[in-house]
């Protein structure tokens, strides 16, 4: 028989760690002397080594304690194991989630704003509206279809590059998105006028814009936006008017796309 404070020793753990295993019934003493002293069989440090190594596992002592002495664990086990494969996922998914943020930190800090002023500019507009922001593609296709079935009627050669300019709207569930294409052209325009439609002469009014360029999938237009009113805020400038995107460059491969924003900006 041992004392317990030598299986104590022997497992590494308290004497007040026992005591709280025997009133719990985890670990009882296999004798107790008239005088109280608690006393373990041999066998009972292998007992108190599969308590440890369970507790270890993140097992509770009231599960630990489910387990009839004698028989395996193994399916408290496969639970736990399928606990913890579940934790993992998770804690993958966040790191995952971590990284993506990470990258748009770093990807953020690459982008060079800049303060311009742009000069009024003729062009040829189309505008429209959109029922929100993630419904914009198809009217977009329309008037850019449109702009460019003009530039052949009239004759006029389009400039590259086309402009969007997003007039605004969906600050309310229910509000449309009003935008505007707008298109630089080379030529007179016909004395007979352009085509009956949506595309009108029109001017880009002169403005001071905060700019930037990004390059790669309109999908993260998001990241530039983000850094151009972080720059607008360090340097004392509010937002003056509709939001222009100018692209640059249109290509397949959504990576090699060139877009430049563009805000008008007053001081704050």
């Amino acid at each position: 028989m041992f004392k317990i404070g030598e299986l104590a020793r022997m497992a590494g753990v308290s004497v007040r760690t026992l005591h709280h295993y025997d009133d719990l019934g985890l670990l009882r003493p296999a004798l107790t002397t008239e005088s109280g002293h608690r006393l373990y069989a041999p066998a009972q440090l292998a007992d108190l080594r599969r308590i440890l190594a369970l507790k270890a596992l993140g097992l509770t002592l009231d599960e630990i304690g489910r387990v009839p002495d004698g028989l395996p664990s193994t399916p408290l086990l496969a639970r736990r194991r399928a606990e913890l494969l579940a934790q993992r996922d998770a804690l993958d998914g966040q790191i995952r989630r971590l990284d993506e943020v990470l990258c748009q930190e770093r990807r953020m800090e690459q982008y060079q704003v800049e303060l311009k002023d742009l000069p009024a500019s003729p062009v040829l507009a189309a505008r429209t509206f959109a029922p929100d922001y993630r419904h914009v593609a198809a009217p977009l296709g329309e008037l850019f279809g449109e702009l460019g079935r003009t530039f052949e009627v009239t004759g006029l050669r389009g400039v590259q590059p086309c402009a969007v300019v997003w007039h605004g709207g969906g600050y309310q569930s229910e509000e449309r998105i009003e935008l505007e294409v707008a298109g630089d052209f080379e030529g007179d325009v016909p004395e007979s006028g352009l085509p009956d439609g949506r595309v009108h002469l029109a001017e880009l009014p002169a403005a001071r814009v905060a700019s930037t360029v990004h390059t790669g999938s309109y999908e993260r237009l998001g990241e530039p936006y983000a850094a151009l009113l972080a720059w607008m805020a360090r340097e004392g400038f509010a937002p003056d008017g509709p939001v222009r995107e100018v692209y640059l460059q249109s290509s397949a491969d959504e990576e090699a796309q060139v877009t430049e924003l563009q805000i008008p900006v007053r001081p704050a």
